[in-house]
């Protein structure tokens, strides 16, 4: 026989379980949220580092272009190889804060240059050059070269990996230095072969066709101002060398910069040592036009974190 008292006592049970049950729900519901929200805000602070490492490589861009400007404007021709380091303040507050420099937050930018006219371009090289610079044969080289405009190619190249995309090397075989495409305004050649001052030996043996001693003379004996002078260091005319074709291509000046911008956001950490909260790296290509005023010209830009990035 059931008895009222007992199925009192028993709905009162069940409901206990199940107002426990919903407790537990709800705590679990509340901790997942929170989790989530400690997520979300730390992924927002790390995609702020990301810009702020972004923003601070590009202001280190920016600053060495001054640079090399105010260099370009007193000599007439970029350096053959620089570099350039900044510090900035990195500034902190909130909505109704005002915002001032950290004393514990710091970002600092190195920035290498490079005169990327000190390579060859393989867009205005002919096939003698190439087939040196590329170690090819005579072949290949001359395949290369009429796999280009004007021969009735589609398309300069666009970046040295190019031949490789567009089957030309294979991908193993790419030149991994001493070369570029991006030696003009265009990707087009404009007749820009390479900085006679600046070149590597490799490229001077392969443009003129010299011997390892005879380039390391003739690189002993830059600078150079003019042909006539160039010529006589070779001790033959331009018309006797690979450079025969494309000699109004050779330059000795640059206005062709190579800027490598690595900048790092650290953290004053407890002990006094500074952390890298976040890195970021742009490798871009730049033309300094004739006129002084103008802006120059970005031919190449890739931005890139480095694999030493690391949070908080």
């Amino acid at each position: 026989m059931s008895f009222p008292h007992t199925k009192v006592l028993e709905d009162r049970g069940a409901a206990l379980l199940l107002a426990i049950g919903l407790l537990a729900l709800f705590a679990m519901m509340g901790t997942a949220y929170v989790t989530y929200m400690g997520l979300q805000a730390e992924r927002a602070r790390e995609d702020g580092r990301s810009t702020a490492a972004r923003q601070f490589a590009q202001a280190g861009f920016h600053a060495a272009v001054g640079e090399l400007a105010a260099t370009l404007g007193a000599n007439g021709s970029l350096p053959p190889a620089d570099s350039f380091a900044f510090e900035f303040p990195v500034y902190e507050g909130g909505p109704r804060e005002v915002f001032q420099a950290s004393e514990t937050v710091r970002a600092r930018v190195s920035v290498d240059y490079a005169d990327e006219m000190s390579r060859v371009n393989l867009n205005a090289a002919p096939p003698a050059i190439l087939e040196y610079l590329l170690g090819v044969g005579t072949e290949t080289a001359e395949a290369v070269a009429s796999a280009l405009p004007p021969e009735g190619g589609p398309r300069w190249l666009a970046s040295v990996d190019d031949l490789a995309v567009r089957g030309l090397l294979n991908a193993e075989d790419l030149p991994d230095r001493d070369v570029t495409v991006h030696s003009a305004p265009d990707q087009a050649p404009d007749g820009v072969l390479m900085n006679v001052n600046t070149v590597s030996r490799q490229g001077l043996e392969a443009a003129f066709n010299l011997t390892p001693e005879e380039a390391s003379a003739v690189e002993e004996g830059r600078p150079y101002e003019s042909v006539e002078q160039l010529e006589e260091a070779l001790g033959r005319s331009l018309s006797e060398t690979p450079a025969a074709d494309i000699a109004d291509g050779l330059v000795f000046e640059s206005r062709l910069a190579r800027l490598t911008c690595v900048a790092v956001v650290e953290e004053l950490r407890a002990g006094g040592e500074w952390h890298a909260r976040r890195t970021r790296r742009i490798e871009t290509v730049a033309w300094f036009p004739p006129d002084a005023s103008a802006e120059p010209v970005i031919l190449y830009w890739r931005e890139s974190g480095p694999a030493d990035d690391s949070g908080s």
